[in-house]
């Protein structure tokens, strides 16, 4: 059985990427909710998470992020703390 996403988060992920997207702190947390999602939704749901996370790196990629802090927003931050849930995950420090 596949899990449904509901409209609204679908909703809220384009509106705070919209809003606060040119922050790297919530393309952290946006990533880490969306890397959650994907753990539990199949088939065609799973292929929109992916496709939204390519499209976090498009707008990483298009920002005017410096090299390090576009190397941060690709690391999941799950707690909002600027730190990593993974352990094997260096956050760039200055």
């Amino acid at each position: 059985m596949e899990t449904a996403i509901p409209q609204v988060a679908v909703f809220s992920v384009f509106e705070v990427s919209a809003i606060a997207g040119s922050l790297a702190q919530v393309i952290r947390r946006l990533r880490a909710a969306l890397g959650e999602l994907a753990q539990f939704v199949d088939g065609d749901r799973a292929e929109l998470v992916g496709v939204y996370l390519q499209h976090l790196d498009s707008s990483i990629d298009r920002s005017t992020f410096d090299p390090q802090d576009r190397a941060t927003a690709r690391v999941e931050d799950r707690q909002g703390l600027g730190i990593s849930r993974r352990s094997d995950v260096a956050v760039p420090r200055s």
